[in-house]
């Protein structure tokens, strides 16, 4: 089964990826962008150019396929590529949506960290300031990084798009091979933030009571299946799974607001003409990656980043964003999509 198993996993990265991904004639992928996603997110076709594995994870097999097809996109001669990464986004924006400062901070200083050490029995504490408290999360994050990579972020990342113990168990089955292996961690989470917790339970029952949801931004969607009667116990459960809207209204807001955000960012890059002239090249999830001149790399990075972090003037709160919400970026360059070196300006 092993070898069956180690055998698919080359065929999709060659069905999937080598050939998907065969270039035109310019030696390069022309991917169609739609506005498919309720979330208000781009997604691409011919190839799908934002669900790129990215060698990260428990197999160390997919991880090394993941990290040798990255390694065959490659900047031209005379070009770098760069990766403008918005760190904890939708942990951002879902403190933004509950109203929560304590989640922000905890978002900006390294959440997945701060859930480490109560796992752990190491428990960082709110009332430490943010530079005592930053020094110890990566303290936190260095002695147990295993866990903290494949327990406490794939939980936070899952519970930011609406996900209970039994969604986690089924999207991460390798990180919680049981439903109760990733119930500690939603009570643990539930009970340091229970603003977060109040907040996806009063999202639910207005998306059940207007059928319908609007982001700051705009975007409506529409939820009709967000609760159904149960008989037996007679009351009201919140319907889950793929044919549900108990997690998609939960999630509906804070990815809105990121997604939402970031095109406020593209076209504001287009209305300067910063796309053409650094080279953008593709919208993935909480990133934008340039094609950029190697004689622009400097300019583009001290340009491209702060626009990326100024505050938002649309997600603005009294409480959480008085002045717009930001959030921080972390940026890569490399030559090819393996090797990117993080670097914070020049």
């Amino acid at each position: 089964y092993e070898t069956i198993l180690k055998y698919r996993g080359v065929e999709k990265i060659i069905g999937t990826y080598v050939k998907g991904w065969r270039p035109s004639g310019d030696g390069r992928v022309h991917p169609e962008f739609l506005y498919k996603p309720a979330t208000g997110q781009l997604s691409s076709v011919n190839p799908n150019a934002q669900n790129v594995p990215a060698g990260k994870g428990l197999d160390a097999g997919k991880a090394a396929l993941a990290r040798q097809f990255r390694r065959i996109i490659r900047a031209e001669r005379g070009y770098k590529l760069i990766e403008f990464d918005w760190k904890s986004f939708h942990g951002a924006t879902m403190a933004f949506e509950a109203r929560s400062p304590t989640y922000l901070r905890l978002s900006r200083l390294g959440m997945h960290d701060f859930i480490t050490s109560h796992i752990k029995g190491e428990p960082a504490r709110f009332d430490w300031p943010d530079d005592q408290l930053k020094d110890y999360l990566g303290y936190i994050k260095k002695k147990y990084k295993e866990f903290r990579d494949t327990q406490a972020k794939p939980a936070i990342l899952g519970m930011q798009f609406g996900e209970e113990a039994w969604g986690l168990h089924k999207r991460y089955p390798e990180s919680f091979p049981k439903e109760n292996s990733a119930q500690s961690i939603v009570d643990l989470v539930d009970g340091l933030f229970p603003e977060v917790k109040i907040y996806k339970e009063s999202i639910m029952r207005q998306a059940y009571s207007k059928k319908y949801l609007v982001s700051p931004f705009g975007y409506i969607r529409w939820f009709w299946n967000v609760f159904s009667w149960d008989s037996k116990m007679h009351c009201l459960r919140p319907v889950k799974g793929k044919d549900g809207d108990a997690n998609k209204c939960k999630a509906f807001l804070p990815a809105n607001d990121a997604f939402g955000h970031k095109k406020e960012v593209l076209l504001e890059l287009h209305k300067k003409g910063l796309d053409e002239k650094y080279g953008l090249c593709n919208d993935i999830h909480d990133a934008l990656m340039f094609h950029c001149p190697a004689g622009l790399v400097e300019e583009c990075v001290e340009t491209v980043k702060p626009m990326m972090e100024a505050p938002s003037k649309v997600l603005v709160d009294p409480t959480v964003a008085p002045e717009g919400l930001w959030v921080e970026v972390e940026t890569k360059v490399g030559n090819d999509w393996s090797e990117m070196e993080e670097t914070n300006g020049y």
